[in-house]
């Protein structure tokens, strides 16, 4: 999504599933500009927890029962390329928040929640106006601290390296889903014949089924897909699973 730090802002509402005070949450930014000036809220759950920019920073906000602070990451962004932000938060825990930038930790703090009275906001912090100016793609919010193994494979859209005995082995076939990421049109190449492709998004709903009979299959993610990251599972002609892979559409 593109937001123009004017007055372009999403909302999600203050469900009980976003109310958290211990959890993950992520996302991929690509600014507008390189401006050093002021805030730009990139998710904001007002009262708990938050990814910011503020004076170019990477940023979080401490609540204490007042108005809070910010809590730094001691990164700064200071180009127009894509990176990949993420805040593990352990609300009261002695540095159990963590600020990660392109799947590498960089700091570590303590951070504390104040209430759940406000909604989960992307682009801006309601109501001070703080509009984001760029690109915002593939947040998450998980209701668990991630570890560093994790949010890497989050970086490098790598399924599942954490946990290898839970992988599909795919030893003895080469199989190739390229670009990752990918803007639309997406190559898929193996050296066995294909008989199924099955994308699923990241909560598990499936989005596509498609039938083939060939080593090379060629897919326009745009006719069926929003942007975000998506789980790729391919079969063989006897049904068997051969290969699993998560891809990012941007």
């Amino acid at each position: 999504y593109h937001f123009d730090g004017i007055d372009d802002q999403i909302s999600l509402g203050n469900d009980s599933k976003v109310q958290i005070e211990n959890g993950t949450i992520q996302a991929w930014i690509k600014r507008e500009n390189t401006d050093t000036v002021g805030f730009m809220d990139i998710i904001n759950k007002r009262g708990n927890y938050s990814i910011k920019i503020q004076d170019g920073q990477f940023v979080t906000r401490q609540y204490n029962g007042g108005s809070g602070i910010q809590l730094s990451s001691g990164t700064y962004i200071l180009d127009t390329n894509w990176h990949h932000l993420v805040i593990v938060f352990q609300s009261g825990v002695t540095n159990g928040t963590s600020f990660y930038f392109d799947g590498t930790k960089i700091n570590s703090t303590t951070w504390s929640t104040r209430d759940h009275l406000y909604n989960l906001t992307f682009g801006n912090h309601p109501p001070f106006n703080t509009w984001f100016n760029g690109k915002i793609d593939d947040c998450g919010l998980w209701n668990r601290a991630l570890d560093s193994c994790e949010i890497n494979d989050l970086y490098t859209s790598t399924l599942n390296s954490c946990n290898p005995t839970s992988i599909i082995s795919t030893e003895k076939n080469s199989i190739s889903i390229y670009p990752n990421p990918s803007s639309g049109i997406t190559h898929i190449s193996s050296d066995v014949s294909i008989g199924q492709i099955i994308i699923y998004d990241m909560m598990g709903k499936e989005i596509i089924r498609q039938s083939c009979n060939s080593n090379q299959v060629v897919l326009n993610i745009n006719e069926f897909a929003s942007k975000g990251t998506y789980l790729f599972k391919i079969e063989d002609l006897s049904g068997k699973i051969i290969h699993t892979q998560k891809l990012i559409y941007r």
